[in-house]
């Protein structure tokens, strides 16, 4: 039973994030906007938050890693949305995530949620889930 709210949950965050998702041919501009066209504004962002949680605090490392890269996309996407509690979970994975690889992503993201304008151009044409999107993503640090 577990397994599937598991299943359930990971639908809505990838359902959600396709949704937001730009096209190959769409670049995504600092302000929410894609290619001069507004991205939807009826979203249900504390919803969105509260999937994004309950997937970050997950006992699978795939699930966590994958929302964190999905995260890290909305935050670019969304840079004034309030996404406190994301990031909170954000401080708690860097510092105590069960796996190296979910402390590396956990600290990356948090650069992210810092500045999020200074990573627009990492999305274009990535894979938010891959690890060269991370890769992307630091070397872009200052």
């Amino acid at each position: 039973m577990k397994t599937i709210k598991v299943l359930a949950i990971g639908l809505v965050v990838s359902a959600t994030t396709i949704a937001c998702s730009p096209s190959q041919g769409e670049h995504l501009a600092i302000d929410g906007s894609l290619s001069g066209k507004k991205i939807s504004s009826g979203l249900d962002f504390q919803k969105i938050e509260r999937d994004y949680l309950v997937c970050l605090s997950s006992r699978n490392s795939g699930i966590v890693e994958s929302a964190l890269g999905h995260v890290i996309y909305m935050r670019i996407a969304f840079p004034k949305e309030d996404f406190r509690e994301v990031q909170t979970r954000l401080f708690d994975l860097a510092s105590r995530g069960y796996t190296r690889a979910i402390r590396y992503k956990a600290y990356v993201a948090l650069h992210v949620f810092a500045d999020p304008q200074a990573f627009v151009k990492a999305l274009e044409s990535k894979d938010v889930k891959s690890d060269e999107f991370f890769a992307d993503l630091v070397s872009r640090f200052e």
